[in-house]
């Protein structure tokens, strides 16, 4: 069917249609049938009027004077407008009612295969013929006899017209049925309709109702629902990043315009390097926020859109170890080891974009780092299975409170502790899982107060 026309339009022609065939076949069954029958009542009754007329010209001689009277009295109740023809085995007419019978007798093709096949007929129009065969002590005879059947082609015409009438008439009711049904079945999707350009985004919040629905329906809304509500919480967090980034990127601009007119007050030079430190701790700040917002925007585009290769592992590893600059060598104490030697370069294979994971690395080892007492090492475990690369980080600095775990990966968020005691914006976590999950990986924490923070990461090799 054509584009843009409604689906109510669209369900009544198909009903219609297919309500409409099958009442045609119906009735196309019912005329055939019913022609059929009244054919073959015609020709029992033009069988009866043969042997009569057999019992009366052939047998005559072999009948007592009742059963010839009787004969007599059937054979003068004819049928309208019919004809009787008696060949002998000779193909000779030898009898023919009416008497005054002009046709020609019939062309011996006929008469051969009527003596062949001993019973033969045919319609023509109202007229119906039947030829029999006929054996008596007298040799081989052909009986036929033709009529129109007027009566039977009336109530077969009667019954046709009927048909018709009745087969437009229920393409009629068919059709308003039809557009009935289809108003109700589209109901439910109307009020989805309806429903859904209720809600914009300045009511998300608003669902549509379920109630006295269809199951498959029900579970439409529900699905849509779902959507709406991923949605919401999609346009929340969008606002609420924006007005974190906000704030983060406005505070330590602050603090650089404040320091920088102290400084174009201040004409004592270690004052001034004390100013110039603090600039410079600021700048560094927003630069890692930058940076942090760069790899976010990133990993949240497409799957697709992100270039995917075969990745090592543990050199992703090393890398990230060496590329971290914001923490001084001397305060870097990392120990990287292997629960076993790796068989060949395949068992710490994955599928993944290097740059991403060298974040990923990068971000949740100087956290680590950042974490930790004075003097006590990060160890970083590499380990593998006949399926996948699992890399441990381990901190033994103060921990985190099991409350704070499940919420630690929300952006911006920051535990009480931390917030006192490490410089950060919580951008880290949030974006180290978002790294794992586009990798199709899993991230597990583990803390224990005053005990530290272990972090599992697991990878589907490739």
């Amino acid at each position: 069917m054509p584009s843009g026309i409604s689906l109510k339009f669209r369900i009544t022609i198909v009903f219609t249609l297919i309500v409409s065939l099958l009442l045609g076949l119906f009735a196309w069954f019912i005329y055939f049938f019913s022609k059929e029958t009244q054919q073959n009542l015609f020709f029992e009754r033009l069988q009866e009027r043969a042997k009569t007329t057999a019992n009366l010209i052939l047998e005559k001689d072999e009948l007592d004077s009742l059963s010839f009277k009787k004969a007599e009295e059937i054979f003068a109740n004819g049928l309208p407008g019919e004809t009787i023809e008696v060949y002998n085995s000779k193909n000779e007419r030898i009898f023919s009612e009416p008497a005054t019978l002009l046709r020609k007798p019939k062309p011996a093709s006929v008469l051969a295969d009527v003596h062949f096949k001993e019973t033969m007929m045919a319609v023509s129009g109202e007229h119906q013929s039947l030829g029999i065969l006929y054996r008596d002590n007298e040799g081989n005879h052909i009986i036929f006899v033709e009529a129109p059947d007027t009566v039977g082609a009336q109530k077969t015409s009667s019954l046709k017209y009927l048909l018709i009438i009745s087969a437009l008439v229920s393409m009629v009711v068919t059709a308003l049925v039809g557009w009935l049904f289809a108003y109700r079945l589209v109901m439910p999707f109307t009020r989805i309709n309806t429903g859904l350009k209720e809600i914009s985004e300045h009511n998300l919040s608003k669902r549509l109702a379920t109630e006295n629905e269809a199951k498959e329906i029900m579970l439409l809304i529900k699905n849509i629902n779902g959507l709406i509500s991923r949605l919401e919480r999609s346009f929340q967090t969008q606002k609420v990043f924006i007005a974190n980034v906000s704030h983060e990127i406005r505070t330590p601009l602050s603090i650089i315009l404040g320091e920088l007119e102290v400084a174009m007050l201040e004409k004592n030079e270690e004052a001034l390097k004390t100013q110039l430190t603090s600039f410079r701790a600021e700048v560094k700040r927003l630069v890692r926020l930058s940076e942090q917002l760069l790899w976010l925007a990133q990993v949240t585009r497409d799957k697709y859109e992100i270039y995917f290769s075969k990745v090592r592992m543990d050199e992703i590893v090393f890398e990230a170890v060496h590329s971290i600059t914001r923490i001084p060598r001397g305060n870097r104490k990392i120990n990287i080891e292997y629960s076993k030697d790796p068989v060949d370069d395949s068992v710490l294979m994955v599928e993944g974009n290097a740059d991403l994971l060298r974040a990923l690395f990068i971000n949740l080892i100087e956290n680590a780092l950042k974490y930790s007492d004075d003097n006590k090492p990060v160890d970083v475990l590499i380990d593998y299975t006949s399926s996948e690369v699992r890399i441990t980080i381990k901190d033994r600095g103060q921990g985190i409170d099991q409350s704070e775990i499940s919420k630690i990966f929300k952006p911006f968020y920051r535990s009480s502790k931390s917030k006192d005691q490490v410089a950060g914006n919580g951008i880290g976590l949030y974006l180290c899982k978002q790294i794992v999950n586009v990798h199709g990986g899993q991230m597990n924490m583990e803390s224990q107060p005053g005990e530290g923070t272990t972090v599992s990461l697991y990878f589907h090799q490739a």
